[in-house]
């Protein structure tokens, strides 16, 4: 995640996020420390949520992105 101006730049339209933190140091400090992780559980579940998309569809739904 990264803040730029009133910006807030995320890999994925998800919700998934605040999972990993209340603050933008907290979220990207949590996910750094599944890629360096060597545990398959914490890789899987981070991919399924990167995986999870279109959650903020807008007023004119799927597909808007």
């Amino acid at each position: 995640m990264l803040r730029i101006g009133d910006d807030l730049l995320v890999h994925a339209d998800a919700t998934f996020y605040p999972t990993y933190g209340r603050t933008i140091e907290e979220v990207n400090d949590s996910v750094a420390a599944v890629l360096r992780s060597d545990d398959p559980g914490h890789w899987d579940v981070l991919l399924r949520h990167m995986g999870v998309q279109a959650r903020f569809p807008g007023r004119l739904g799927r597909g808007v992105f």
